[in-house]
């Protein structure tokens, strides 16, 4: 089972995709603390990015509401790794989560109480 929970604050308000096909995409990304420090004190910052899967849905219009800038959020999902190549040849990956509960723990924002949501489904229902 491909499951991930992490915790982390929004770097920016949800952007929200639709494609040509009607489907459709919201992205937004997490700064995630590391436990330990580096040498120097300092701890780490490792920015995961996040998706939700589909266009006009209740889960996607909470996180619309619930993934501001600032908030700091528990996401669960299942993790996917992106590989692309650089400019200069170089093989890279990035992580991201196709997310399917999302818990606001606190916001920086006037609408605080937006709680959590688990739409109950596994992944791959409703979503184009």
């Amino acid at each position: 089972m491909n499951n991930i929970t992490v915790s982390g604050y929004v770097g920016k308000d949800l952007e929200k995709r639709v494609f040509s096909n009607g489907g459709g995409v919201s992205l937004f990304s997490i700064a995630v603390k590391r436990l330990y420090s580096n040498k120097n004190g300092e701890y780490d910052t490792q920015w995961i990015d996040c998706r939700i899967l589909g266009v006009d849905n209740g889960f996607l219009r909470y996180a619309e509401k619930a993934c501001k800038r600032g908030s700091y959020v528990i996401v669960s999902g299942e993790m996917f790794m992106n590989k692309y190549k650089e400019k200069n040849g170089e093989y890279r990956q990035s992580p991201y989560i196709i997310v399917n509960r999302l818990e606001v723990v606190n916001t920086h924002r006037e609408n605080s109480n937006v709680g959590d949501f688990d739409d109950g489904r596994p992944i791959g229902d409703d979503l184009f």
